[in-house]
């Protein structure tokens, strides 16, 4: 387990996933992950990594689609 100031960004997460309320009982599911520590610094990075993720940085928020689905 790695300790604590190893440079590890998350040590803790809880993640919520669910079906869109635009569409309930589709076969498709959307999640939120809420972090324990802020990653603001790390969004950049993560939206030149990720495809089909789109950055807000006024919100300080990164989404990310996969299959064509938010």
């Amino acid at each position: 387990m790695p300790e604590a100031g190893d440079g590890v960004l998350i040590e803790t997460f809880d993640l919520e996933v669910f079906t869109p309320p635009c569409d309930p009982g589709a076969e498709r599911f959307a999640a939120r992950a809420r972090l324990n520590a802020p990653i603001t610094e790390a969004l950049p990075y993560l939206n030149a990594a990720l495809r089909g993720a789109v950055y807000n940085r006024a919100a300080g928020a990164l989404t990310w689609k996969k299959g064509g689905h938010n």
